[in-house]
């Protein structure tokens, strides 16, 4: 928590301009974004995982999102959907964002079981794969019979 306060700081401090040394706000932020690691809740409608190998998952179900819900308001405090719709990428700052999954960058209408089957298979990948070798192995999910 610590480094997130000193963190925060050193932004706002850059913001009114005093001087700050840039490695130190480089510094921080690669420890901000080691904390990422893990789960992240979005707009109340679904969330993110990233894994230790920098692979995320965003798996959303809410207003909006390419499932059952899509034109569902989202005032209650929990919600459940039969269906999500996913979007994957490995650190977004050194690749061009999102794998393509299909025809697009998310892959809407997705079951549990899908869901659980993408969630397995960038847990595991390797750091080095590519965007593109991702792609191809997701995507046998859905070209399964």
């Amino acid at each position: 928590m610590l480094q997130i306060k000193i963190f925060a700081t050193l932004i706002i401090n850059c913001k009114r301009g005093d001087v700050v040394p840039f490695f130190c706000c480089s510094i921080m932020f690669n420890q901000y974004l080691k904390l990422m690691n893990g789960f992240q809740i979005n707009q109340n409608k679904g969330f993110h995982l990233t894994f230790e190998n920098n692979w995320t998952i965003s798996v959303q179900f809410g207003n909006g999102n390419y499932c059952s819900r899509q034109n569902d308001e989202v005032n209650d405090f929990m919600h459940t959907s039969p269906n999500a719709e996913i979007a994957v990428w490995r650190d977004k700052r050194k690749d061009n964002g999102f794998i393509t999954l299909g025809y697009d960058q998310v892959k809407g209408y997705c079951s549990p079981d899908e869901v659980a089957k993408v969630i397995n298979i960038i847990s595991k990948a390797k750091s080095t794969i590519t965007n593109e070798q991702m792609s191809k192995k997701l995507m046998k999910i859905w070209s399964t019979p």
